[in-house]
C-alpha cells in the first residue's frame, strides 16, 4: 500500500470518498472494514471491494475506524486506520410551548435537542439573550406583566446552530394575596416587637401597616418594628397589600402586654468560630455593657471588630433599646479571657480577666510575666481606654471577679500560683494555687493584697461590696484548713482535703478579716458569684454534689449523679439565714447572680433535661424520685439558659428559660433600678429568647438579652413582710422585708411606732438583744411609685431565768451529784456518790470505805428533809433518779461488794453489779434489786411509767443475770469482752417484766431511757461496729463511736433503731466519737434525744457540722414515734461541748442541760 486514506470529519447527510493506492503482482483484491468488520455494498455504500469506498448521505452510525486490506497470490497488506467523525447540527426533539398563568406564580419552559458534538442552550426573551439561562429548562418566578412575551432558545454545537420555536407567555392579572400572615405577640411592657407579613399578586405591590384600622405613618414595608412598647401600643395590627387590581388585608395580629417576667430584646454577636458574652452590667442611665471573648471575623449588629489572633477580649455598649453604640477589643497572638465587669459612679467600665503574651488594648500594650496574668482595664463611657495593667508571675494567674466602691477604688479577686507581683506588693502562694483579693485605687495602683491558701487548690471567684466598703470575698478551698488572719476554716473532707469547700469572708476596707464562713460537704462544692444588698446581707450562688452544710443549715442533692445548685443567704454577721436549691437529675451550671433594690435575688445559668426551682425532692426507692411543688423547666434539646427570681426570704417568685435544640449557657447577670435584668451568655444554631429568635453565624455566638423582672411602673408590693420572732436574750435577730419596686428605695424601721435612728436598710439586725427590745417592729418603704408600710412584727425576748437557789455538799474527797428529780409540790431529790466525810448542810455522812451512794430530799425552801446512804467497803454510785405518781423515789446505779441499803444488803457477783431501789416519800426503803454477772455491769438511766413500771438502761459485760433472764455479751468468747447495751423493765413491786440486750463486738452502752404515753421505751447511747437490736442492725460508718436511738414496745420488742452517723474521714489516728446521752418524750409520742457529735453529722437527710473539726458539739434532735426525724439543732464552739440531760414539760417545751 503506497497511499492510505486520512482522517476526515463530515456532516451527517453529506458524501464521503475514501481511496487507497497499492502496487503488487496483479490481480489485486480489496476489502474495506469498519471497526474491524468487513463492509458490503448497500444503498448508500459502494466500492467496498475496490480501491475507492464511497458513502452517499453519511449517517451518524457511519462514524468509526476504517481500514482496507489488499491481497494477491503472494500476500496481504493492511492500510493504517482512518477515523471518520460524523457531526450533526442540533435538532429539537422538544419545543417550548405557549403558556398562560396568573401573576405571582411560577412557570417553566422546557426543550430538548440532539446533536453531535454536545449541544449548548441559550434562552432568549423577546429576541434578547437571558444571561445565565443555559439549561434545557427555564424557570420564571413570580411572573408579572413585564414577564409576558416570547421565549425561545438557541441550540448550538460545532456543527451549527438551531433556533427553537417561539413560546408566548401570557400573564393574567391577580389581586394581592398573603403568603405569610403577621402573628400575634404577647410581651412585657418595654419590649421590642417585630411584626412581619408577605404577599404576592400583580406587581407593583404596596404595603401599609395599620393599628386599630388606622394607617401607621411611615410603616410601608413588610416589617413593622415597635420599640419600648407601652399599654397604649396594645391592640390589633394588620398589614394591607395593594396593587392596580385591588387590595388584601391580613388577619389581626394582636399585641398583648403581659405581666413580667419576660424578654424585652436579645442581641447576638459572633462569627463562624466560638464567641461568648461572659459578663454584663447596667450603668445609671440604663445603658448595657457586655464583655466576652471573640474570634476573628465576628460581627455585632453590623460592627466588625479588629481581631488580634486566637481568642480576644471585647467590650460592647448598648443603649436601653438594645442598639449597639460602640465596640472595643483587646488581644494578642495568644488567647485572652474576660471574666467580670463593673461600672463606677462616673460611668467608667472596669474589665478583668487574664492575658497571655503581649496584649494590645488599643492605646496600652501589656506584657505578661509568664504563663497567664490577671489584667484590669478601665474605659470611659465613650469607650476610650483610660488605662490597663496586669498582675502576675511566671505561672497561671487569673482575675475572676471585680467590684468598685463609691469613690472608684477597685477590688478584684482571682487565683494565682507561685509568686505574683501587684505593683510593689509581692505575694507567694503556699502550695498549689491560692486565692487573692486586691484593692487598687481608681488609677489601678494596688493599695493592698490578701491571699488565702494552703497546700491544696484555692480559687477566688467573686467579690462584692456593702455600703460601708466592706468586701465579701467568695471562693473555694481544697486545703485542710484556710486562714483569714486569726480565723481558720476547716475543710469537711479533711485530713485528705480531696474536695473543695466554699468560703465566704468579710473584710473591712483595709483588708482586715471581720468573719469567715465555710460551706460544704465531704464531696465537692463550687461558688460562682456573691452579691450584697443594702443591709449587708450576702447571697452566694454555686454548686454542691453531696449533702452540704451552711452554718446550721443543710441541703441534700436530688441525684447522686450530677451536682445541684445552691443559693445561700447570710446576714451581715455571717450567720446563714436560708439555703435554696436548683435541682435535677442532669447537668446544671451556675452562671450569674444579682440583687435588686427591693432585696429580690436573681439567678442565671444553664441546665440539661429537667430542672426544679423551689420544690422539695422526694426520694423513691428503686425510682428516680420526684419534686413536690416548685417550678419545673425542661430544655428544648441540649442545655438551655435559665433565669429565676427569689424573694428576700428565699421564696421562688418565678423561673423561665431560653434556648433551642443545641447548647446555650449564661455566665453573667445584672439588674438596673427600673426592674430590668440583663444576662450575658452564648448559644449555637437557633435559639429563642421569649418572643425573639436568633440564629448563630456558624459556631457559638455571644448573646446579650434584656428582661423585665417586674413592672417598673406598677405600684410597689411586698414580697416579704417582717415576721414575729421569739428568741432568747443575748441572741441576734434579723428582721427583713422585700418589695417589688423600682429604685431608689428608702427604708425606715420603727420600734413600737418610733423611728429607730440609722435603721435605714431593707433588714434590721439586732445584736445581743435584751428584754427591753421586746415589742413591735415595722418598716416604712418609700419608692418612686408610692410608699409601703409593713405589718408590725412582734419580737419576744425570752429572758434567761435567774437561779432561785443552789445547794452544795461534800467534803475533802470525790463527791458528785449525778441525778436530780422534782415532785409536784416543789420537793427536790438528788443522788450521786461521795467519799470520806461529806457535809449535807449540817448532816454528815461517812463512807464505809471507797465511794458510797447518797440519796437526799430537800423541800421547796431548800431544807434537807432526809438523807440516805448506800455503800460498802468498795465503790458504789447512784446514777439515776425517777419519781412515780405516788411520790415514791426510784434510784438506780451500780455497786461492788456488799453494800448496805439501810437494812438490806446486796452482794455483787464479781465486778460491779447493777442495783435498782425504791424508796417512799419519807425515805423508807421499799425494796432493792440487783442484776449482773462476774464482770463490770452498770445502770446509767431510769424512767417510770404512769402505772409505776420502771425502765433502766446501761451496759454489761460477759453474762448479766436479770432474775431468770440471762443476757450474753455478743463479744464474749470465754474471756472478758467489750460492753453491750441492756434495757430492762420492772413492775412497781420490783418484779422483772423483761430484759433485752443489744450489742456488737465493740464497746456499746446505753446512757438514756424514757417512756412515752403508750408505754413504749426509748433508749439512746453509743456503739461501734455492727449492733443488733433484735432483728434490726445498725452499722457505724467510721472507726469511732456512733450514736444510736432505739424504740421498744411495751412487751420489749425492738420497733426501730436509728443512727445519725458522722461522715468525717477517719484515719487510724483520727477517730471521732459521737454519743447519745439523754432522751425524753412528749404527749404526742415524739422523742427528743441529746448528746454530742464531732465533724459532720448526718441526722436523717440533715447534715450538721461541728464548729471545730477537732472538738465535739452538742446536739438536740426530735423524732416522731415512727422513727422519722423532725428536726435537729446544734450548738458548740472551739472546745468540747455535750448535751447530757433532757426534760420536757406538759406543753411540749424541752429543757436541755450539759457542758
Amino acid at each position: 500500500i503506497t497511499l492510505s486514506p486520512s482522517d476526515q470529519t463530515v456532516l451527517a447527510g453529506s458524501n464521503l470518498l475514501l481511496t487507497v493506492v497499492a502496487s503488487g503482482t496483479e490481480p489485486l483484491a480489496y476489502h474495506w472494514l469498519l471497526n474491524g468488520t468487513p463492509l458490503a455494498d448497500d444503498a448508500h455504500r459502494s466500492g467496498s471491494a475496490t480501491a475507492n469506498l464511497a458513502l452517499t448521505g453519511v449517517l451518524t452510525n457511519d462514524a468509526g475506524n476504517y481500514s482496507v486490506t489488499v491481497s494477491n497470490l503472494f500476500g496481504v497488506a493492511t492500510s493504517t486506520g482512518v477515523v471518520v467523525t460524523v457531526w450533526q447540527i442540533p435538532v429539537f426533539t422538544i419545543q417550548p410551548t405557549n403558556q398562560t398563568a396568573p401573576a405571582g406564580t411560577n412557570v417553566t419552559f422546557a426543550v430538548s435537542a440532539i446533536g453531535i458534538p454536545q449541544v449548548s442552550y441559550q434562552w432568549r426573551f423577546n429576541g434578547t439573550d437571558l444571561p445565565g439561562r443555559t439549561n434545557t429548562t427555564l424557570l420564571v418566578t413570580n411572573i408579572q406583566s413585564p414577564s409576558a412575551g416570547d421565549y425561545s432558545v438557541i441550540a448550538s454545537n460545532a456543527a451549527g446552530v438551531s433556533t427553537s420555536a417561539v413560546a408566548t407567555l401570557t400573564v393574567t392579572p391577580v389581586l394581592p394575596y398573603f403568603i405569610t400572615q403577621p402573628v400575634s405577640r404577647a410581651v412585657p411592657k418595654g419590649a421590642e416587637v417585630l411584626f412581619t407579613g408577605s404577599g404576592s399578586g400583580s406587581e407593583p405591590l404596596t404595603y401599609q401597616w395599620l393599628f386599630n384600622s388606622n394607617a401607621i405613618p411611615g410603616a410601608t414595608g413588610t416589617l413593622l418594628a415597635l420599640t419600648n412598647v407601652q399599654p397604649a401600643d396594645a391592640g390589633p395590627y394588620t398589614l394591607q397589600i395593594t396593587n392596580d387590581f385591588g387590595s388584601a388585608t391580613s388577619t389581626n395580629a394582636t399585641l398583648t402586654l403581659t405581666p413580667p417576667p419576660g424578654f424585652l430584646w436579645a442581641r447576638r454577636g459572633g462569627g463562624a468560630s466560638t464567641d461568648s458574652a461572659n459578663a454584663t452590667v447596667f450603668d445609671a442611665a440604663g445603658n448595657l455593657y457586655a464583655a466576652g471573648t471573640l474570634i476573628t471575623n465576628a460581627t455585632f449588629d453590623g460592627l466588625t471588630p479588629t481581631g488580634f489572633g486566637n481568642a480576644d477580649v471585647y467590650l460592647a455598649k448598648y443603649d436601653s433599646a438594645g442598639r449597639i453604640l460602640w465596640l472595643r477589643t483587646a488581644g494578642s497572638a495568644n488567647s485572652e479571657v474576660v471574666t467580670a465587669l463593673a461600672v463606677d459612679a462616673a460611668g467608667n467600665l472596669i474589665v478583668v480577666g487574664a492575658i497571655a503574651g503581649v496584649t494590645d488594648f488599643g492605646g496600652a500594650v501589656l506584657t505578661n510575666y509568664g504563663g497567664s496574668d490577671s489584667f484590669v482595664a478601665k474605659y470611659d463611657a465613650a469607650g476610650a481606654l483610660l488605662w490597663a495593667t496586669n498582675f502576675g508571675g511566671t505561672s497561671t494567674d487569673q482575675a475572676n471577679g471585680v467590684a468598685v466602691d463609691a469613690v472608684g477604688n477597685i477590688y478584684l479577686t482571682g487565683t494565682f500560683a507561685g509568686t505574683n507581683q501587684f505593683g510593689a506588693i509581692t505575694i507567694t502562694n503556699a502550695g498549689n494555687t491560692d486565692a487573692f483579693l486586691a484593692k487598687c485605687d481608681p488609677n489601678g495602683n494596688p493599695l493592698w493584697v490578701r491571699r488565702a491558701g494552703g497546700t491544696g487548690v484555692e480559687q477566688g471567684r467573686s467579690v462584692a461590696l456593702d455600703l460601708s466598703g466592706n468586701a465579701y470575698w467568695a471562693g473555694e478551698f481544697a486545703s485542710s484548713t484556710l486562714g483569714f488572719g486569726g480565723i481558720v476554716l476547716s475543710n469537711l473532707s479533711a485530713p485528705t482535703a480531696a474536695f473543695a469547700d466554699v468560703f465566704l469572708a468579710r473584710l473591712d476596707s483595709d483588708g482586715n478579716p471581720l468573719w469567715a464562713q465555710r460551706a460544704g460537704s465531704t464531696s465537692g462544692e463550687t461558688v460562682r458569684a456573691v452579691a450584697v444588698d443594702g443591709g449587708g446581707n450576702a447571697c452566694v450562688f454555686g454548686s454542691f454534689a453531696a449533702t452540704a452544710t451552711f452554718g446550721g443549715l443543710s441541703v441534700s442533692p436530688s441525684s447522686g449523679q450530677t451536682a445541684d445548685l445552691f443559693l445561700a443567704r447570710y446576714d451581715s454577721s455571717g450567720a446563714a439565714r436560708w439555703v435554696r436549691t436548683v435541682a435535677g437529675s442532669s447537668t446544671k451550671t451556675a452562671g450569674g447572680l444579682a440583687l435588686d433594690a427591693g432585696g429580690n435575688v436573681y439567678l442565671t445559668g444553664s441546665f440539661l433535661s429537667m430542672v426544679n426551682f423551689g420544690g422539695v425532692f422526694v426520694a423513691q426507692p428503686g425510682a428516680p424520685g420526684s419534686f413536690l411543688g416548685g417550678t419545673n423547666l425542661t430544655s428544648a434539646g441540649g442545655s438551655d439558659i435559665f433565669v429565676a427570681a427569689f424573694s428576700v426570704n428565699g421564696n421562688l417568685l418565678w423561673a423561665l428559660k431560653a434556648g433551642g435544640t443545641s447548647t446555650e449557657g449564661s455566665s453573667g447577670l445584672a439588674t438596673d433600678n427600673l426592674g430590668n435584668l440583663s444576662f450575658a451568655g452564648s448559644f449555637s444554631t437557633t435559639a429563642t429568647f421569649g418572643h425573639v429568635t436568633q440564629t448563630s453565624a456558624g459556631g457559638t455566638d455571644a448573646v446579650l438579652a434584656k428582661l423585665a423582672a417586674f413592672d417598673g411602673a406598677a405600684p410597689p408590693a411586698f414580697t416579704a413582710q417582717p415576721t414575729n420572732q421569739t428568741i432568747s436574750a443575748g441572741a441576734n435577730v434579723l428582721l427583713t422585708v422585700g418589695v417589688l419596686a423600682p429604685g431608689p428605695i428608702t427604708w425606715q424601721w420603727r420600734f413600737n411606732g418610733a423611728i429607730i435612728p440609722g435603721a435605714t436598710s431593707l433588714s434590721l439586725l439586732l445584736s445581743n438583744v435584751t428584754a427591753a427590745q421586746s415589742g413591735d417592729y415595722s418598716v416604712d418603704v418609700t419608692t418612686p411609685n408610692g410608699n409601703l408600710f409593713s405589718t408590725p412584727a412582734t419580737l419576744t425576748v425570752a429572758v434567761e431565768p435567774d437561779f432561785l437557789w443552789t445547794k452544795h455538799f461534800g467534803g475533802a474527797g470525790n463527791d458528785e451529784c449525778l441525778a436530780v428529780a422534782a415532785d409536784a409540790v416543789g420537793n427536790t431529790y438528788a443522788a450521786g456518790y461521795f467519799s470520806g466525810t461529806a457535809d449535807f448542810g449540817g448532816t454528815n455522812l461517812v463512807s464505809n470505805g471507797g465511794e458510797d451512794c447518797f440519796v437526799a430530799k430537800f423541800d421547796s425552801l431548800q431544807n434537807l428533809v432526809w438523807l440516805r446512804q448506800i455503800g460498802g467497803t468498795n465503790d458504789d454510785r447512784a446514777t439515776a433518779l425517777a419519781l412515780d405518781g405516788s411520790g415514791n423515789l426510784i434510784v438506780a446505779g451500780y455497786f461492788t461488794g456488799a453494800p448496805d441499803f439501810g437494812g438490806t444488803n446486796l452482794t455483787s457477783a464479781g465486778g460491779s453489779d447493777i442495783f435498782l431501789a425504791k424508796y417512799d416519800g419519807t425515805g423508807n426503803l421499799l425494796w432493792a434489786r440487783q442484776a449482773g454477772g462476774v464482770s463490770l455491769d452498770t445502770a446509767r438511766s431510769a424512767a417510770v411509767y404512769t402505772n409505776g413500771d420502771i425502765a433502766i438502761a446501761g451496759a454489761f459485760q460477759i453474762i448479766a443475770q436479770f432474775e431468770s433472764v440471762a443476757l450474753t455479751n455478743r463479744s464474749y468468747q470465754g474471756i472478758l469482752g467489750s460492753s453491750d447495751i441492756f434495757v430492762a423493765r420492772y413492775n412497781s413491786a420490783g418484779q422483772l417484766l423483761w430484759a433485752k440486750g443489744a450489742g456488737s463486738t465493740s464497746p456499746d452502752q446505753a446512757r438514756g431511757v424514757a417512756f412515752d404515753r403508750a408505754g413504749n421505751v426509748f433508749i439512746t447511747g453509743s456503739f461501734s461496729g455492727n449492733i443488733i437490736f433484735d432483728a434490726i442492725t445498725l452499722t457505724t460508718v467510721r472507726k469511732g463511736l456512733d450514736i444510736f436511738f432505739a424504740k421498744y414496745d411495751a412487751a420489749g420488742n425492738a420497733v426501730w433503731a436509728r443512727t445519725p452517723a458522722s461522715a468525717s474521714s477517719d484515719t487510724t489516728i483520727l477517730q471521732y466519737d459521737d454519743e447519745g446521752a439523754s432522751v425524753t418524750t412528749d404527749d404526742a409520742g415524739n422523742a427528743f434525744f441529746a448528746g454530742y457529735f464531732q465533724g459532720l453529722g448526718l441526722f436523717g437527710s440533715n447534715y450538721v457540722a461541728s464548729a471545730a473539726s477537732n472538738a465535739p458539739d452538742l446536739f438536740l434532735t426530735k423524732y416522731d414515734g415512727n422513727g422519722n426525724i423532725l428536726w435537729v439543732r446544734t450548738a458548740g464552739g472551739a472546745a468540747a461541748d455535750s448535751g447530757n440531760a433532757l426534760a420536757s414539760d406538759a406543753v411540749g417545751n424541752v429543757f436541755l442541760a450539759g457542758s
